[in-house]
């Protein structure tokens, strides 16, 4: 299975138009965010805090012109209709639950956990 880390590198190189090592760490944490919103309610998380999400997003708005400009989008809700459709036609069959992405010396950092262990009552990754 595909790492999760490169999923999102090429998901968000795709819809930058290869443009993404051209954005700011704060732009790229903000297509980050959408990026995780757009994974878990494709997942149908219920229990996970979206508005967390939306709350971390506008920290990184000084940097929505730029980022709007990279992905040709008007708004956040554009991006992330293209993140769904992008993981709509790739990633269909992938259940893992993304716990965190981070931008990090010009990497992206992932971690996850496998569905079935997500929903393990008693499991201390889970965030919210």
């Amino acid at each position: 299975m595909k790492p999760i880390s490169e999923i999102v590198n090429d998901a968000l190189n795709e819809i930058t138009s290869g443009s993404l090592a051209c954005l700011s760490d704060l732009a790229i944490t903000g297509l980050l965010d959408d990026f995780i919103y757009v994974w878990l309610k494709r997942l149908d998380i219920k229990d996970f805090d979206f508005e967390m999400i939306d709350l971390a997003r506008l920290f990184c708005g000084a940097e929505n012109r730029r980022v709007f400009k990279a992905v040709k989008c008007k708004s956040i809700d554009e991006i992330r209709a293209k993140l769904q459709k992008y993981l709509l036609d790739n990633c269909r069959d992938d259940n893992r639950v993304i716990v965190s992405l981070k931008y990090e010396e010009g990497r992206i950092i992932s971690e996850w956990v496998p569905m079935k262990e997500y929903l393990e009552p008693d499991n201390k990754k889970r965030t919210g």
